[in-house]
C-alpha cells in the first residue's frame, strides 16, 4: 500500500466549539509498516483571533493500531466561525535514511460559544458590480461561506474563478474586470460543504457598487 494511503481518519472534518474546549479525531494505521506521525494545526489568513493546540505533537502507530488526536481551544474570543487545517505529516518509522514523508489535512471549524447555524451561509452573501466591471462578493454574516471556485455571470453564463473556495465572515472577494463588457444582472454560485461536496446553486443579484472603498486594496481580504 502506498504510504499516502496508510493513515485513515475517522472523520473528514472537525468542529471545535469553544464552549466545549476540545474535540477529538481518531486515526488508524492501515498500512503495512509502523508509522511516525506529526499532527499540527494551521490557521488560515482570516483566523487570527483563536488559538488551537494539538496533542500529541508526535506519535507512533503499529500496523492496525489506532489512537486519538486532541484539539484544544486555548484562547481567543471570536464571535464568528474560523477556519483551520488539521494537518498530518507521516513517514514509515523504520526509514531513517531518506525520511520520505507524505501529508494530508482536513478542515477544522472553530465555532464560538453562542452560535446558531440558522441559514445556509451562501444565501447570506451579497454581490455588487463596479463601473469598471469588477465583481465584489461579500460575506457580512458570522458564518464561513464555502463555495465552488467557478462563478457564472447571469444571463451570459460566462464563468470566472475566485481565488479560494471560501469567504470568511466579514470578508470579501474582489474579482477585477470579471464582468467587463457584459450586461450582467447577477451571479450564480454553487455552495459546498467544507470538504468540497456540492450542495446547490444559488443566484445572487448584482447591486451597483457606487463608491469604491479604500479597504479594497487586494483581491481578497
Amino acid at each position: 500500500m502506498p504510504l499516502r494511503e496508510s493513515l485513515r481518519f475517522e472523520r473528514s472534518m472537525l468542529t471545535l466549539e469553544t464552549a466545549n474546549k476540545t474535540t477529538i479525531l481518531g486515526i488508524t494505521n492501515t498500512g503495512g509498516s509502523k508509522l511516525l506521525i506529526f499532527p499540527s494545526v494551521c490557521p488560515f489568513q482570516e483566523s487570527q483571533s483563536s488559538l488551537v493546540r494539538v496533542s500529541p505533537l508526535v506519535c507512533e502507530l503499529e500496523v492496525t493500531e489506532s489512537t486519538t488526536i486532541e484539539y484544544l481551544h486555548i484562547g481567543g474570543d471570536a464571535d464568528t466561525e474560523q477556519l483551520f487545517r488539521a494537518r498530518f505529516e507521516w513517514t514509515a518509522s523504520y526509514d531513517d535514511s531518506s525520511r520520505y514523508c507524505t501529508e494530508a489535512s482536513i478542515p477544522l471549524l472553530v465555532q464560538p460559544a453562542i452560535f446558531e447555524r440558522w441559514k445556509e451561509p451562501c444565501e447570506l452573501l451579497l454581490a455588487s458590480i463596479s463601473q469598471f466591471g469588477d465583481v465584489i462578493i461579500e460575506n457580512g454574516s458570522k458564518q464561513i461561506a464555502f463555495l465552488s471556485p467557478i462563478i457564472e455571470l447571469l444571463p451570459s453564463r460566462k464563468t470566472f474563478v475566485i481565488p479560494q473556495r471560501y469567504i470568511a465572515p466579514q470578508s470579501w472577494h474582489l474579482l477585477r474586470a470579471a464582468a467587463l463588457g457584459t450586461k450582467s444582472w447577477g451571479i450564480r454560485i454553487t455552495s459546498e460543504t467544507p470538504t468540497g461536496t456540492r450542495l446547490r446553486s444559488i443566484d445572487i443579484e448584482l447591486g451597483q457598487w457606487i463608491s469604491p472603498r479604500p479597504s479594497y486594496c487586494s483581491d481578497h481580504h
